[in-house]
């Protein structure tokens, strides 16, 4: 795996780390999803606090829990960095259908006004959740994803930052920076 993908992998396991303690398991990944929808004060029991969270957690079994056979419930950086390689690198087109609906599903939550675009306040809040990203950092990556400039992230904008973000090896792609900081 190359370094660029290596590093925004790794900071992407980190931000997952919810308890902080270097492995990852499922329930770390309902924890990531219910930071965001506390962000946007969506209700955890709500349809779409319930969905979201589900399809965080199925990162788990798409992208991250070893398929060798040996059970493993939680996993360290290493297996994180093996699973994650054998699974979206392989084969990009598969990885880009099942990144598509945590894409949406997130993209949903920060379209708090349901006019089908977030703006630049619930841009903040979605990368401040779910990476820790300062607000200063947010309104230059802003700008570099509202590919249109009208002020809003649309749909299709946000799917091609969230598949940056995961498929692209260039080290200057501006979405490198959807988790925070490499």
């Amino acid at each position: 795996m190359d370094e660029v993908r290596t590093r925004k992998y790794l900071r992407w396991f980190e931000v997952l780390d919810t308890d902080r303690d270097r492995l990852l398991a499922k329930p770390d990944l309902g924890l990531a999803a219910d930071r965001l929808l506390a962000a946007h004060r969506v209700s955890l029991d709500s349809d779409q606090g319930r969905r979201t969270r589900a399809v965080a957690e199925g990162f788990w079994t798409h992208f991250i829990a070893p398929k060798d056979g040996t059970g493993e419930q939680r996993i360290d950086e290493a297996t994180f960095l093996v699973s994650v390689e054998k699974r979206v690198m392989s084969d990009r087109i598969a990885a880009g259908a099942k990144l598509a609906p945590i894409a949406d599903a997130y993209f949903a939550v920060a379209d708090t006004d349901g006019d089908g675009t977030i703006d630049d306040a619930g841009f903040t809040r979605m990368l401040a959740a779910l990476g820790d990203v300062p607000d200063p950092d947010c309104a230059p990556l802003f700008e570099h994803l509202d590919n249109d400039h009208d002020g809003t992230i649309g749909p299709e904008e946000w799917r091609h930052a969230f598949y940056g973000f995961f498929l692209s090896p260039d080290p200057k792609c501006p979405a490198n920076m959807l988790m925070g900081a490499l």
